[in-house]
């Protein structure tokens, strides 16, 4: 079986990556603003006010590479005395998380939950954007505020975790799928 594919198919493949996260952010009817980048990476950023924060969330567009992100940020940064304690809890649950994960940039303290899939060979679907975008921001909201209690309420890594355990508050499949406008 030939596997390759011809120039015209992999413009289509790029243009179908970029139509379809057009059309799944104009069907929501959320204001956007998207930048293109001079390495054909194309970003539309998006607020989401949630139940514990507003977050700033990107949806970002690699069509060349034929992968989608979805990234949703923290509001608030993490202090340099607290990171290796926010990247410990951080380790704790991504081990369990099934879609996505959370990540910290050590150098300056931004925290985001990020998911992403590479669609080569197949095609985006508005099911999976809304999946990748209700898990990013769902994730975010539900561990914002136990990442706060390592970085005010003095806890560690290990007791945020075995608190956030005993209150069942580690998001379950069921969550991912709740709609979060």
């Amino acid at each position: 079986m030939n596997t390759a594919i011809t120039i015209a198919e992999f413009a289509n493949t790029e243009q179908q990556l970029i139509s379809a996260v057009e059309q799944y952010i104009e069907t929501q009817g959320w204001r956007k603003e998207r930048q293109d980048y001079d390495d054909g990476r194309i970003v539309f950023r998006l607020t989401f006010k949630m139940r514990n924060a507003s977050f700033r969330t990107f949806f970002d567009l690699m069509p060349n590479q034929q992968r989608f992100a979805v990234y949703c940020y923290s509001p608030v940064d993490i202090p340099a005395e607290a990171r290796q304690q926010v990247a410990d809890f951080m380790a704790r649950v991504n081990y369990r998380l099934y879609l996505g994960k959370l990540g910290l940039d050590m150098d300056e303290g931004t925290v985001r939950y990020s998911c992403t899939v590479s669609v080569e060979g197949s095609l985006l679907s508005s099911d999976m954007i809304d999946l990748m975008e209700n898990a990013a921001i769902c994730g975010m909201d539900d561990h914002f505020p136990i990442l706060m209690t390592i970085v005010h309420g003095g806890k560690t890594a290990k007791e945020a975790f075995d608190d956030m355990l005993s209150e069942d508050e580690l998001p379950s499949d069921d969550d991912i799928g709740m709609t979060v406008h």
